[in-house]
């Protein structure tokens, strides 16, 4: 069984329909895909039989908060962007099975948390818009 390492992991963001460019100072990030369940079960029937609707995804990024950092900033509550994960980030060697997700979402939350005895930090959530892409790295 393959495995990787998350600290690889890279997330760019753009303005919808611009250039992607990299988040700084990401700790985590999270993505989740689901589809709506359609109950098709007829009368008559003992077991319940079950369809695929809509398909949606949410995510959440983790960040060092970084004022200074562009896509860090776009990232306000209400703005469409664009964005690509890579889970085990976009350098070329040993590129066997790496892939990206990409596609557009609304950012529909941001966090800021400071603590006496650790950094500041920043979590974004993002409702996905339209499909989710998975791509390998070229």
């Amino acid at each position: 069984m393959t495995t990787y390492i998350g600290n690889n992991g890279v997330v760019k963001t753009a303005a919808d329909g611009g250039s992607v460019a990299a988040v700084t100072e990401v700790r985590s990030f999270s993505l989740e895909s689901t589809a709506d369940v359609i109950d098709c079960s007829a009368m008559g029937s003992l077991n319940r039989v079950y369809k695929a609707g809509m398909q949606t995804f949410t995510g959440t990024i983790d960040v060092f908060y970084d004022p200074a950092d562009a896509e860090q900033e776009r990232l306000e509550v209400g703005t469409n962007i664009d964005f690509e994960l890579y889970p085990q980030g976009t350098a070329e060697a040993g590129t066997d099975d790496k892939n990206y997700y990409s596609g557009g979402a609304l950012v529909t939350g941001r966090t800021i948390n400071a603590t006496t005895d650790g950094m500041v930090e920043m979590s974004i959530t993002v409702q996905g818009s339209g499909a989710l892409t998975k791509t390998d790295v070229s």
